[in-house]
């Protein structure tokens, strides 16, 4: 994802969220394979590395959030949803991404195929896979056109 989308992306929902009285803006990464997706697991529960944006650009968050959590050679594919959360008593939005990158592994990493994720990260997992099909290919008298 470009920089110049990342920073159009970042100044709508700032905005969005000024106006809808949200103080925090969250950034939620998304490592998703073509089954399984990287979760932490801590605490008996599932989780995705996320980190408030604060003083920093999304792009500059969501580096430091990759290279906190080990995710090496970042690249950003896409945005997909926005989740409204409460995050120390305050309203937040974050905006999950899907990211690619290669991984070293920690104790808290685990690798959990698509269909046993439940609530919230199953969802957005589900947004993503869903964005990434093609609805319908595209034909006129026997030629694929898409």
């Amino acid at each position: 994802m470009e920089q110049k989308r990342l920073e159009r992306l970042y100044r709508y929902f700032f905005t969005v969220a000024r106006r809808e009285g949200v103080e925090q803006i969250v950034v939620g990464l998304y490592l998703i394979s073509d089954s399984k997706t990287l979760v932490l697991w801590k605490d008996g529960t599932y989780n995705i590395p996320r980190a408030i944006v604060g003083e920093r650009t999304i792009d500059q968050t969501i580096k430091a959030l990759a290279n906190e959590h080990r995710i090496e050679s970042v690249k950003i594919k896409m945005w997909i949803d926005k989740i409204k959360r409460t995050i120390d008593n305050k309203p937040a939005h974050q905006l999950n991404f899907a990211i690619a990158g290669k991984v070293r592994k920690q104790k808290h990493h685990a690798w959990v195929a698509h269909e046993e994720l439940k609530g919230e990260i199953g969802q957005t997992v589900r947004k993503y896979l869903k964005k990434q099909k093609p609805i319908l290919p595209i034909s006129y008298r026997g030629h694929e056109l898409n």
